[in-house]
């Protein structure tokens, strides 16, 4: 229970009672009572608080960021598919920025900081990723839902977030053009902003391996498609969108100097 977790935290941070925090609500224009309150920091299920009160317990505990509650809020009550796309950020950005620091670093606090990552609330993880703290939060269809399955229900993060860490190449089925051995950067576009003959980084959701295709789209939503390897030693597979998740267009190549 991600919010439980988070709200407990903020309350215990700001050495407030609830009932100080419920009276300083009520001055936000948001009417709660300090009862509530407790009950929200036992258990959320089946409670889940709006928006509103989310965000004004956040302002009354004076706290970093007071989108906070409302994205976790969004997580307990995510799909199972969006929680995994979370796991699937968390495990690239591991991989990806403190595989830069692991001969730089003590094995200790490198192990150290990859458990303090792992735990981080979701919207410590959004401020990395985006600096503008004048962003807007909605749910809906957006840049942030790397599933890209449109319902009213999953959680959209509307952010301009347009060019992803650099990815390995594991394997030479895009050779010539992607080299086992090379690295990528991708650019991130809404599944209809892709195009036929594009090459896309796609993470397959039991494993979390990144691979590499040339994609064809067979509909006009973009829900079904088929991947080309370059290599004829690899198969072409015909997929939907809910077999594995698109991260992004292939940017840039770097191949490493011998």
């Amino acid at each position: 229970m991600a919010y439980t977790v988070l709200l407990n935290n903020m309350i215990n941070e700001s050495g407030l009672s609830v009932k100080e925090i419920a009276k300083r609500c009520n001055q936000y224009g948001v009417k709660i009572t300090a009862s509530y309150i407790s009950t929200l920091k036992n258990d959320t299920n089946n409670r889940t608080p709006s928006d509103e009160v989310s965000r004004a317990i956040a302002k009354a505990c004076n706290f970093e960021d007071e989108n906070a509650l409302i994205l976790e809020a969004y997580i307990d009550n995510a799909p199972e598919e969006f929680k995994g796309v979370i796991d699937f950020i968390r495990d690239t950005t591991l991989y990806t920025v403190f595989g830069l620091f692991e001969n730089s670093f003590p094995k200790e606090i490198i192990d150290k900081a990859k458990e303090d990552f792992k735990a981080m609330p979701l919207y410590k993880i959004v401020q990395m990723m985006n600096q503008d703290r004048n962003r807007i939060i909605e749910k809906g269809f957006g840049v942030m839902n790397y599933t890209s399955i449109s319902t009213d229900d999953e959680l959209t993060i509307k952010q301009e977030i347009s060019t992803l860490p650099f990815f390995d190449v594991d394997d030479d089925s895009m050779f010539p053009i992607l080299p086992k051995g090379s690295k990528v950067s991708l650019e991130h576009y809404e599944i209809k902003a892709i195009k036929d003959g594009d090459i896309v980084a796609l993470g397959e959701k039991e494993t979390k391996n990144i691979y590499y295709r040339k994609i064809a789209f067979l509909d006009d939503e973009h829900t079904k498609f088929m991947l080309y390897p370059l290599n004829t030693n690899y198969p072409t597979e015909k997929l939907s969108i809910t077999d594995v998740i698109i991260i992004g267009k292939v940017k840039n190549v770097t191949t490493e100097l011998k």
